[in-house]
């Protein structure tokens, strides 16, 4: 993956190239070994214990209002792209 500057279809489905990519992004936040089901193809990373104690600034804001951070690249087909109560972006945030 880091050659590519685009997440590809291939990264999806627990294979090969979606380890490599949870493995970049584990990598980028530099908190190694903090991660959590990591086997598939989604990875869960524990921001409160991780990052309160080490960025009281913006990050601290986040970690107040969201406990874990989680990587997917499941992808969902939804028709139609907005619908009562929400849309397609507010499905892919959380």
């Amino acid at each position: 993956m880091k050659n590519n500057k685009t997440i590809e279809l291939d990264a999806g489905g627990g294979g090969y190239k979606s380890w490599e990519l949870l493995k970049d992004i584990r990598g980028i936040l530099k908190y190694k070994g903090k991660w959590k089901n990591c086997e598939d193809d989604a990875a869960v990373f524990d921001l409160k214990s991780n990052l309160e104690t080490k960025s009281p600034s913006a990050l601290g804001d986040l970690v107040s209002k969201c406990e874990k951070l989680v990587f997917t690249t499941d992808a969902f087909i939804v028709d139609p792209l907005f619908f009562p109560g929400g849309d397609i972006g507010k499905i892919a945030m959380c």
